[in-house]
């Protein structure tokens, strides 16, 4: 009886494994997905661009000095860290979305180790707590930071409005992933 019980605990222990290894990787893929998109109507047609993981990421490093041309991810980031109304929110975001892309690298370095037979308890357990609570914080910012950007309505004129991305729904499953962490590292 005893085999048996051990037997079925590995075979789940290693389906956990392989979906927290497989989410975790998805929360890093949020880094090429878009984190804001902005959608335009106006009498000349309508427009649809976006902000992505890693332009959010970039414009933590690049400082207050707006880049080249191309990248407007990046300074639209810029512009609004520099403004005194949206400073704040726009910073926290973006580190909060950049640590939990890293712990979600921990996390998958430490899932490959618990599957290879190397068992960090605490660390597990830290590891997916940080992405829970990280992945909590990075969304409710991320949904200040889209109503920081501001919507234009101008009636039949222009109508513009900048709504979170497919990178920001991904955070749920990162909460998944953190939990089926925690529960792997605690059973």
């Amino acid at each position: 009886m005893a085999k048996r019980k051990s037997k079925k605990s590995n075979t789940t222990s290693l389906v956990i494994g392989i979906i927290v290894i497989a989410l975790a990787v998805l929360t890093i893929c949020t880094l090429f997905m878009p984190v804001f998109t902005s959608k335009t109507d106006s009498l000349l047609g309508a427009t649809s661009s976006s902000i992505t993981g890693g332009e959010v990421v970039k414009s933590l490093f690049q400082g207050d000095y707006l880049t080249e041309s191309g990248a407007t991810g990046v300074n639209t980031m810029i512009a609004l860290r520099k403004a005194d109304e949206s400073a704040f929110v726009t910073v926290v975001f973006g580190w909060a979305y950049f640590i939990t892309v890293l712990v979600s690298a921990a996390v998958v370095v430490f899932a490959i180790l618990s599957l290879l037979g190397l068992k960090f308890k605490l660390t597990n357990t830290i590891l997916g707590a940080g992405l829970v609570v990280l992945a909590v914080v990075t969304f409710i910012f991320a949904i200040v930071v889209a109503g920081k950007f501001g919507s234009v309505d101008l009636g039949s004129i222009v109508t513009s409005k900048t709504v979170i991305g497919v990178g920001i729904y991904m955070l749920i499953a990162t909460l998944i992933t953190g939990g089926a962490e925690i529960y792997n590292a605690r059973k």
